[in-house]
């Protein structure tokens, strides 16, 4: 038996590296939602996506207006299931694929909180959450990972500063909750 290996896959696995067969601008034309499965397969080998793959990816990003939901929550609620999920949300926000997969989560990174209380901004705080509710070991199902990730939505649009500077998020969590309940209507 002679195996062929005309597209060098077998160094991009020793390499553990994920990239698109041929042309990825093709790939992705063909069919956007390959740019969310490439993060998911990133999060659950721990692959790294190559970098011709990843900027093709995130030129074609638009290609997923045409994908219909049913598909993309699939793929979401599998990314969401791997032990880095965390890194997958950060993958689909700095690609752009966060606007059409959870355009809750795109202004997170420009709300900041207030130290001492908080040490990170909305969504590195929310990465940080769900990176640990996502370790293996603690076994969290599907419902806890999604309340871990909408957990802190309504920070967006309750937050006020107070004459100190002191930022305050009065209300968050009944925003949280509407938030997350219209997303998943």
């Amino acid at each position: 038996w002679k195996i062929e290996d005309p597209f060098n896959g077998t160094r991009d696995l020793c390499n553990k590296v994920i990239r698109c067969v041929g042309d990825p601008y093709k790939r992705f034309d063909e069919d956007a939602l390959r740019i969310l499965r490439a993060v998911r397969f990133s999060c659950q080998l721990g692959f790294d996506i190559h970098r011709d793959t990843l900027d093709a990816m995130s030129d074609c990003i638009q290609g997923l207006s045409n994908i219909s939901a049913e598909r993309i929550r699939d793929e979401l609620v599998k990314i969401i299931m791997t032990p880095k999920a965390h890194e997958g949300i950060i993958d689909m926000y700095n690609i752009g694929a966060i606007a059409w997969v959870l355009p809750e989560l795109e202004c997170t990174p420009m709300i900041q909180q207030s130290k001492p209380w908080h040490l990170y901004n909305v969504f590195d705080h929310t990465m940080v959450a769900l990176r640990e509710i996502c370790r293996p070991e603690v076994g969290a199902d599907l419902s806890t990972r999604l309340a871990v990730l909408y957990h802190d939505i309504g920070k967006v649009i309750t937050k006020t500063i107070d004459e100190e500077g002191i930022c305050h998020f009065y209300g968050h969590p009944a925003k949280s909750a509407e938030g997350t309940i219209s997303s998943m209507e």
